[in-house]
Order: C-alpha cells, then sequence, then structure tokens
C-alpha cells in the first residue's frame, strides 16, 4: 500500500483533527454546541467539539466528566489506547505517516489543575481491556533476571508471575516484546501489571491493564492467618525478594499510598509486629514515617551510601551482596513509633473529593456471596429447624478448615471461630458436636472455641470475647441465641434493638470478624413465606445487620434457606431459596443443587374457616402485646411493621381484637386480656364478628 502524505503532528491535527472525531462518531458533530457525550452514557447532552482560533485544531470538552483535549486524546479515550496506539490507529485510517519523534511519550493531556474527577482519568499507560497473546517460559534470561535478586521460582510461581512475549489492547493493538526485552505481567485476573525491567523510557516500564483496585494490597492474598511480624515495603520485586528470603511481606499501590483504618487494625490483629521498609531516598523516608506514625508500625531504614546513589530499595541491595544478617539487623534496629491510639477513631465524615480517593472496592465476604467478611447477620427460624446445627456446622468449617460450605467458597483469614452458647449446656454441645464432626469425618480442632454464657450478662460477655479474639483473632462468632444478649426490655423497640446490634457492629468492625445472631421468628409466621418482617424484633433488628437468612421446614428433612436481607446479595438468592438437605443422624446440612421460589414458601389457600382466622388474631395480640401495655398508634406501627399490611387493616384488626375480649383497656392503652398466657379460650363460632 502506498503511503500518500506525512505530517508532523501538528500539521495533522490542524489538517485532519474535525475529520478525526467524523470518522470516529460516524456522523459530523455540530460545533459549538451539546451533544451526548460519546464517551459515556448520560441522558443530558454535554459534550463539546470546538475550535481553537489559536492552533486552529478542533479540540473537544466532556464537562461531565471532566474529560478534555485534541483529537488524539480523543482517540486514546474511546479506544483505550496509549499515545503511540493512538498515532497507529490514526496513520492506518487516513493512510498517512504521522512523524512526531520528539512527543512520542506524549500522556493523556489533564488540567493543571486537577478536578477529583480529573483525577480518575485513565493515564497513557491504562486501558479497560486487555489481552495476555502469547506467553513464554521462564527460560534462563528471565531465571536470571530474578536469581539476582535471590527470588526464588516457587516465590515467582506463587506470587502469580508470568513471562511474556506480548500483549494485546482492547484496540486490537499487540505490543510485542523487542529482541532481547523482557516482559513480566503480575497476573491479578481481572487486571495486570506489565513490568519491563530494561525499558529506557521509565513512563512505560510500568503498565496497568484492566481495572485496577484502587485499594490494591500485592502480597495480602498469601499472608499467613497470624504471625510475629510484617514487612510494609516498596514494590512487587521487594516483596518476591522478601518471601523468598523467608520474610512476610506486603506492598501498597505506591510509597505515597495510604492504608484504610479497617485494614490497618485487621493486619494489626493478625501480626505482633508491622514493620515499613521503603527506599532511602525522600520520597520513602517521608512515607515510611507518615505511616509509621499513623498506625503505630516500625519504621525500617536500609544504610545509606553503602551502594550507588539509584540502588535504593531492599532487592536492589540483595542484589549487590547486602547479607541476610544485614537485613536482620536492620530489622532489630527498626523505630518503633508510638502514638496515643495506636489506631485512630474511624473516620465518620468525608466530603465528596474524600470519597472519590478512596475509590470503590468490592464488597468481601466470609462466605461468597453471602456471608459478609465483616459485620453482622442474623439466622433465624422456628424451633426444630436446625438453626443452631446450622451455624455450628459453619464454624466447624471454618476453623478445621474446609475450602466451601455447602458448595459455597469459604475465605476465611484466621480459620478460627467462636460459637456462643446461651442455650444447650456443655454435655448437650458436646454430643451434639460429636456428631457433626462425626457426620463430616474430622477430627476436633483448637481453633473453635465454645463460651457458655448462660450465667453471663451482656457486658461480661463481650470481655470475654474480646479477651478471646485479643489473643487469637477469629473470622466467625455466633451467638445462640439473640433473645439472651438483648439489653432493652421491649423485644419490639425498635432502637433497643437498634442499640444492642450496634454493640456487636462495633465489636466486628473493631476485630474484622462476623458476628451471627441464632435468633427466632414470630409464631404467628410459622406457616407463611419468609419474610424479614417475620423475624423477631421488626424492623430494628433486620434494618441493622448486614445479612438476614431465614430456615424454613419442609417436607421430611428438606429445608429451605432463604436470603429475606442481604446486603451486595445477588438478587438471584433474595428471590430463591436453597433446598438443603438434613440429616437427623449426623445433624449435618447438604446442598441439594436445587432451588425453589421464595414467594411460594408457606403460602396457606384463603382461609374461610373462622377459627383459624381467631387463631391469626390470637397469635397477633400475644407477639405484640405480650405482657405489655400497647397505646393504639403503636400497636398500628408494629402491625405494619411486622405484617407488612396497610394501616387500615391494622385498625380493623385492632377493632376485632377488641369485640374478641383478646385485649382490654388499661391505663391509656391495651394489654393482653389474659397477659402470661401462651393460649386463649376460642369463643363459640357465632361470636367470631367476621
Amino acid at each position: 500500500m502506498t503511503i500518500n502524505n506525512k505530517y508532523t503532528l501538528e500539521e495533522f491535527k490542524a489538517k485532519y483533527s474535525y475529520n478525526v472525531y467524523t470518522c470516529l462518531m460516524g456522523k459530523n458533530p455540530p460545533i459549538g454546541k451539546p451533544i451526548l457525550s460519546p464517551l459515556r452514557e448520560e441522558k443530558h447532552p454535554s459534550f463539546n467539539i470546538y475550535k481553537d482560533d489559536k492552533s486552529g485544531q478542533y479540540l473537544f470538552n466532556d464537562f461531565g466528566s471532566g474529560q478534555k483535549g485534541d483529537c488524539i486524546n480523543f482517540v486514546e479515550i474511546i479506544k483505550d489506547t496509549h499515545f503511540k496506539g493512538a498515532i497507529e490507529i490514526l496513520q492506518n485510517e487516513f493512510n498517512c505517516i504521522i512523524d512526531d519523534d520528539d512527543n512520542v511519550n506524549k500522556p493523556l493531556a489533564l488540567k493543571k489543575d486537577k478536578s477529583p474527577q480529573e483525577n480518575l482519568l485513565k493515564s497513557a499507560e491504562t486501558t479497560k481491556s486487555f489481552k495476555i497473546s502469547s506467553k513464554r517460559k521462564f527460560d534462563k534470561p528471565e531465571a536470571d533476571y530474578f536469581k539476582q535478586y535471590k527470588i526464588k521460582p516457587e516465590i515467582i510461581k506463587k506470587y502469580n508471575v508470568l513471562a511474556l512475549d506480548s500483549y494485546t489492547l482492547s484496540s486490537g493493538i499487540t505490543i510485542n516484546g523487542k529482541e532481547n526485552e523482557l516482559i513480566f505481567c503480575y497476573n491479578h485476573n481481572d487486571w495486570v501489571k506489565i513490568y519491563k525491567p530494561f525499558e529506557a523510557n521509565h513512563k512505560y516500564r510500568f503498565v496497568h491493564l484492566g481495572k485496577k483496585q484502587s485499594d490494591f494490597i500485592f502480597g495480602y492474598n498469601q499472608l499467613p492467618g497470624v504471625a510475629d511480624q510484617l514487612i510494609i515495603t516498596g514494590g512487587e520485586k521487594d516483596v518476591l525478594t522478601l518471601a523468598s528470603l523467608g520474610y512476610n511481606a506486603i506492598s501498597l499501590n505506591s510509597e505515597t499510598a495510604t492504608i484504610s483504618t479497617a485494614k490497618a487494625t485487621e493486619l494489626l490483629t493478625r501480626f505482633k509486629e508491622i514493620v515499613v521498609l521503603y527506599d532511602i531516598d525522600e520520597t520513602g523516608l517521608r512515607e515510611s514515617e507518615k505511616l509509621c506514625k499513623a498506625f503505630g508500625f516500625k519504621q525500617a531504614f536500609l544504610p545509606s551510601g553503602l551502594y550507588p546513589v539509584n540502588e535504593k530499595d531492599i532487592s536492589d541491595f540483595i542484589k549487590n551482596g547486602f547479607s541476610e544478617d544485614q537485613l536482620n539487623d536492620v530489622f532489630t534496629n527498626s523505630v518503633n513509633h508510638i502514638v496515643e491510639k495506636v489506631i485512630e477513631p474511624e473516620k465518620y465524615i468525608y466530603n465528596a473529593v474524600e470519597l472519590l480517593e478512596l475509590g470503590k472496592t468490592e464488597p468481601e465476604y466470609l462466605m461468597t456471596p453471602l456471608f459478609p467478611r465483616i459485620g453482622t447477620a442474623v439466622i433465624a427460624g422456628k424451633p426444630d429447624t436446625g438453626k443452631s446445627q446450622f451455624a455450628r456446622q459453619l464454624c466447624i468449617s471454618v476453623s478445621v478448615p474446609e475450602c466451601n460450605f455447602l458448595d459455597f467458597k469459604l475465605n476465611p483469614i484466621h480459620n478460627r471461630a467462636i460459637y456462643i452458647s446461651t442455650e444447650d449446656s456443655k454435655e448437650a454441645t458436646s454430643y451434639l458436636l460429636n456428631k457433626q464432626l462425626s457426620g463430616l469425618n474430622l477430627l476436633p480442632s483448637e481453633n473453635l472455641e465454645f463460651i457458655f454464657g448462660d450465667i453471663l450478662d451482656q457486658t461480661e460477655l463481650l470481655n470475654e470475647v474480646e479477651k478471646t479474639i485479643k489473643e487469637s483473632p477469629v473470622d466467625l462468632v455466633v451467638i445462640d441465641c439473640f433473645g439472651d444478649i438483648f439489653t432493652g426490655n421491649d423485644s419490639n423497640n425498635n432502637m433497643a434493638m437498634r442499640n444492642t446490634v450496634k454493640v456487636f457492629s462495633h465489636l466486628a468492625s473493631k476485630h474484622s470478624c462476623l458476628v451471627l445472631f441464632v435468633h427466632h421468628i414470630n409464631k404467628g409466621a410459622y406457616r407463611q413465606s419468609p419474610g424479614q418482617e417475620h423475624i423477631q424484633g421488626g424492623a430494628g433488628l433486620v434494618q441493622k445487620v448486614r445479612l438476614a437468612i431465614q430456615l424454613t421446614e419442609g417436607e421430611g428433612n428438606t429445608r429451605y434457606l432463604s436470603v429475606v436481607k442481604g446486603n451486595y446479595c445477588p438478587k438471584e438468592y433474595k428471590e430463591n431459596s436453597m433446598i438443603l438437605d438434613f440429616s437427623e443422624d449426623s445433624f449435618l446440612f447438604t446442598n441439594s443443587g436445587k432451588t425453589i421460589l421464595t414467594s411460594g414458601l408457606g403460602i396457606k389457600p384463603e382461609i374461610d374457616n373462622k377459627e383459624e382466622k381467631y387463631t391469626e388474631l390470637s397469635n397477633i395480640a400475644e407477639i405484640i402485646f405480650r405482657t405489655n401495655i400497647i397505646s393504639y398508634c403503636n400497636f398500628v406501627k408494629q402491625f405494619c411493621e411486622i405484617t407488612g399490611k396497610s394501616i387500615a387493616t391494622a385498625k380493623r384488626t385492632h377493632n376485632n381484637l377488641k369485640k374478641l375480649e383478646l385485649i382490654i383497656e388499661c391505663e391509656g392503652g391495651y394489654q393482653l386480656s389474659n397477659p402470661g398466657k401462651d393460649t386463649f379460650t376460642e369463643p363459640d363460632e357465632d361470636e367470631i364478628p367476621f
């Protein structure tokens, strides 16, 4: 193919900038008028193309996202590529040569004063989608490169480091390795970091492809549950070097990156000592001190002046002959930064800029995708459905550890659990535990501890749990049952319920674990379809926990597990209940792999029988009034919360309760006519007013 013309970059932009927009947008966009952005979805036009009088070029401005620039920048964004890739695309499209040797490394243009939105823009090294087009074996050149840093082959494999011949961007452009060039890839599945150690231009030595987590910690997934020491260092290669020498090490996104209070708290519960070892340049020394002062970490220093000025991190030191004994001395002589509070109080107020800087993180699960890693949850059901056995089986699976529970993936960090029993005795628990362990063909583990708290109040129980967790961090705390640790006088009081859950939410947040309550449903809901309104305590409890599940009886040994409330839980699990098989011999649950619509469970035919209607009213009266005096307005409110029915239905129900003399007026409110009794004497059928 013959190349028609050759242009400098400025000549090309002056002549063809408008044509670039036309070509990529498939139409002739108006000049100086707002249109719908081609870079993102939007309802109201906020994208504008205009002519710059000084340069004669057509520029763009996307007011909704803050993206702006010339036609080259437009290609970079819309084709998910970098500057070189954009030039190649334009040369092919316009059949020309764009000669711009002085600008081959030009990054994506941003405003001088970057707004928070512009800070979220992708740089020239970033693209949303990618393909590892050609992997290669770790031959001698690759092995020799890592060997000089004492990085072992098994560590390379453990940390998912690949060697590449090439990789392909979503634009279709393939980046091939040059002769004698090494290309490594830190593979994180959804995104990767390309590392070209011999790339002359430092800007292209590291390339991120895919959607990188803003709070990503390299090496975090390879850490043990608990250990004596953790090293926070400055980069992936440093982590690999330290790991090869037997240290537990991680690196943040960069030396200027920080770590969340929650994550720092979690790591401090897992490691007796955390040491920060950054580069010995100005940035490294400043940022490591800042990190240590924020969280009470120790600060370690590599000796200055020992090697050439460009050799400033631990991997370079090891390459130059720094011995393991010298490295041990570095950590031994680390400075302990003492702060008033090792962890500052959790921050509660954020402005919009701070929130954007935090970035979006994916939810973490103890059991994917149902049980959250941190927070509170409740499992509820009527008696004899197996709630306690379910919770105990989960504890066993976490502490053994098992890789899954009911065919769902478990992700414990510490492989430890605490089971608090306020109902079953030591003897009964021993019998049940033995049955379950025998059924699973497992031996008992010291990682599962039991606290028998039937004689402890809430404060005493919390103190015992705190003491146990401080000695050995846990993933899961089960409280069986919730009613015994509730401190309010009225379980239908939303605020009292929320306050009780709040105490244990703080415990879960402080120790980065899940607290699971075992609880009951209302008697009036025994035959109804699962729903969060049926869990005792009404909205106050369910609104505060992150996950609420209900265990329901089916025919024989069938049980239905229904998610009635789940933050970040996939919709399919909220609409469909899992069908479980329960063994009366081993007290174990297994997943049948089948599901049923939750809305189809427990639905009764229309009730025409007056006696059954009377029984329903009796149950409602027992649930709401019990031994308390309840005002008319409070009854209407609670009835609506519990049943999900209208105010008009609540008023009719109250009137029927009075007519049947199930409730009587007392001290400006109403109470049960037979307080303290579990049953009512049913009236003659002719007396029932419906």
